[in-house]
């Protein structure tokens, strides 16, 4: 059986290892602040050969001023209170000029007749862990910047875009553009608007679906509304040259960006009826409801190649003529390929039957019942696409013009 004096062997056996091969910093001081003993590892840390060099001195023979005033401060209250400092994280200036980190943990010391006779501590190096959480905090701070900076410029950005977007389309007399536009995001990539010409009896129409969305689908829309716009003032009948110049100016400004697109020249003749011409660039082909019939066809099948794409594409025209309660109806793929929860896209065909069957409706509420249909259908599925619809009328009381 173990004698007293074989566990005071024993325990000093201890002390001994850990004060040898522990590389945690570990110290014990009296009452005034001066090491009674220290470790290897902070014996080196200290630029010392042996621990015993540093016994009777105390933290100012080390550190700055303030930094030892730091370390008494928080010895004295441990004394005072007899509670131990847990775990404090402390970055600390060493005389050499070297900056480190700590953890540290400092305890009273208590003799054999559980007297407080100093202090006794450990501390743990976290230098590269503290600099690795400074790293990830500058990055983090870096992304927060970055964000902040997306978010601004995506704000003017979509301020651009509904700034280009009109308010109302205008159309001949005894014709009514009606439209409703619901973009994916706060940057939509539709575009359109009406151009008027000269002839009261004439104006011309320019929808496009631009490749991609955000701060990039901005600044196409803005270059794509003014190279329709200029030369709208030229030829505002001329579909097919129209296509062509928007299709010259991306290629020319605008390298490696295409959008769909459709431009109509819209005509009111003196017989009560109007004709319609248009030029496709790739976009979906029309819907033409007529009211005679109460059937759905598709026009502008003559597509040619999207805008941006080919030096020579050459964009032939469709020309349809229109009777009082007909109604055209012009839609991005937003419409069509809308899916539902089991990714079922919402289809031609569809919108085309319900043409069909509602085609006799008020045009506002023909546009509310397409919008009704594709919610039904959709349910809870995040709308993916801009969603863009305008209908084209001729009112049934339109009469030839005086």
């Amino acid at each position: 059986m173990p004698t007293p004096r074989d566990n005071e062997n024993t325990n000093e056996t201890i002390l001994r290892n850990l004060l040898e091969y522990s590389k945690d910093l570990i110290y014990f001081k009296d009452l005034n602040g001066r090491f009674l003993a220290i470790n290897d590892a902070l014996a080196k840390n200290y630029k010392l050969t042996s621990g015993n060099e540093a016994v009777g001195r105390s933290d100012y023979d080390f550190f700055s001023k303030e930094q030892a005033e730091c370390f008494t401060i928080d010895e004295r209250k441990i004394l005072e209170t007899g509670k131990p400092l847990l775990a404090k994280e402390e970055h600390i200036a060493l005389i050499n000029g070297q900056d480190v980190w700590y953890s540290t943990s400092q305890f009273p010391l208590i003799d054999d007749h559980d007297k407080v006779i100093g202090t006794f501590g450990i501390s743990r190096d976290i230098t590269q862990s503290m600099k690795y959480l400074e790293a990830l905090q500058d990055r983090e701070n870096k992304l927060q910047e970055y964000r902040q900076r997306n978010e601004f410029e995506l704000e003017q950005a979509s301020r651009i875009h509904s700034a280009l977007l009109p308010k109302q389309l205008s159309a001949p007399a005894g014709l009514k553009l009606d439209f409703d536009y619901r973009p994916a995001s706060s940057i939509g990539g539709d575009f359109f608007a009406s151009y008027q010409s000269s002839d009261e009896d004439s104006s011309g129409l320019f929808l496009c679906d631009i490749m991609g969305h955000g701060v990039s689908a901005a600044l196409f829309t803005a270059l794509i509304s003014s190279l329709v716009a200029t030369k709208a003032k030229e030829s505002v009948d001329q579909p097919s040259e129209i296509l062509k110049s928007i299709n010259q100016g991306m290629l020319g400004q605008m390298p490696g960006s295409y959008a769909t697109g459709i431009y109509s020249y819209l005509h009111r003749v003196g017989d009560g009826s109007a004709t319609l011409t248009v030029a496709n660039a790739g976009h979906l082909s029309p819907l033409h409801y007529k009211a005679s019939e109460q059937a759905v066809t598709r026009i502008a099948r003559k597509k040619a190649i999207a805008l941006g794409i080919m030096h020579e594409a050459n964009y032939q025209v469709d020309c349809l003529k229109m009777k009082p309660g007909d109604k055209v109806l012009f839609y991005t793929d937003g419409i069509t390929e809308a899916a539902n929860s089991d990714d079922d896209e919402y289809g031609r065909e569809r919108l085309m039957k319900l043409i069909e069957a509602l085609g006799y409706l008020e045009p506002p509420a023909l546009i509310e019942a397409i919008n009704d249909d594709l919610q039904n259908f959709t349910g809870e599925t995040q709308q993916a696409d801009d969603r863009m619809l305008i209908l084209l009328s001729m009112t049934s009381n339109s009469s030839p013009r005086d």
